[in-house]
């Protein structure tokens, strides 16, 4: 399982997106996540967004199988 915080700077800030235009942020990105994919391994996405409601996050991570603690499967 990979879980990755994706924040929203690197679309809107030359300096970060390394010389590519937000279009080619994004490719970069999905290509990425692609071989991340094909390694078999699950991998979910949140930015600052999810963060100020942390359960969906929770929910997400649940739902690629992290298992929870204090979970006894009931």
């Amino acid at each position: 399982m990979i879980g990755e915080f994706d924040g929203r700077a690197k679309y809107r800030s030359e300096e970060m997106r390394g010389g590519l235009d937000a279009v080619g942020v994004v490719v970069e990105e999905k290509e990425r996540e692609d071989l991340l994919r094909s390694t078999g391994a699950r991998v979910g996405r949140w930015g600052w967004h999810d963060l100020g409601r942390f359960d969906g996050v929770a929910a997400r991570l649940t739902r690629l199988g992290l298992p929870r603690l204090g979970s006894h499967g009931g």
